[in-house]
């Protein structure tokens, strides 16, 4: 299922594939783990968190979410993407942007011995795919939570594979795999986008909103 889909969520979310609803046969009331399936979900779901083969983090809607190395190039392009990206960043709040920017500089960040972050500021950037996050197991026993940027992620192939996709072309890959995109995707929200039609982007009209009413007004159309 999973290397047919390319993205399988652990509970439902988005448009992908529910490994819990999979196994289960439809959805399930409360938390998985009160469900007689439980172990089995819970032995398949730590399987593919081990695989070499899928990647396990934080992604859609939040939730775990597997995805299977043959949709990595696209991920890591549509991710890493710099208009992308600069758009995700711009509508962080300030604790948002200070827990991205050490997450850059650092490389990956280990919430095992140390206070792990806000939910709610990282869930900003799980939501916007700005990092990699994900939770390993301590010696203890217990999971941590470790952030980690996309470039400290990507071998040298994926960096390859990656360069030859074209933004618009992963988009359309993680789409079909997932659905809507949602806070990760600056075009779902926009009315425009830069990469649509010729690929340019239209520049801004001087006065803003206003100035393009006073030129239609008059018969005009606005630059771009």
């Amino acid at each position: 299922m999973l290397r047919g889909r390319g993205v399988v969520t652990l509970v439902p979310a988005g448009h992908a594939p529910s490994l819990v609803q999979e196994i289960c046969g439809g959805p399930v009331r409360g938390s998985w783990w009160a469900h007689p399936q439980n172990h089995l979900i819970h032995a398949i779901a730590s399987a593919l968190e081990d695989s070499p083969l899928v990647l396990a983090l934080k992604l859609l809607d939040g939730k775990l979410t597997f995805v299977h190395r043959g949709l990595w190039p696209a991920l890591f392009r549509f991710a890493t993407d710099r208009q992308r990206r600069n758009a995700s960043i711009a509508a962080l709040r300030p604790p948002e942007s200070r827990l991205l920017a050490e997450v850059e500089r650092r490389g990956e960040l280990h919430f095992g011995g140390r206070a792990p972050p806000v939910a709610s500021v990282k869930a900003a950037l799980e939501r916007r795919w700005l990092c990699i996050s994900t939770s390993e197991h301590t010696a203890s026993g217990r999971h941590a939570t470790v952030l980690r940027s996309w470039r400290r992620w990507a071998d040298p192939e994926l960096l390859r594979a990656a360069r030859t996709l074209a933004f618009e072309s992963a988009r359309h890959r993680l789409v079909a795999a997932c659905g809507e995109l949602g806070d990760a995707d600056p075009a779902t929200k926009a009315a425009t986008s830069g990469r649509r039609g010729s690929g340019v982007r239209a520049p801004a009209v001087e006065g803003g909103p206003a100035a393009v009413r006073r030129r239609n007004s008059r018969g005009a159309s606005p630059r771009g």
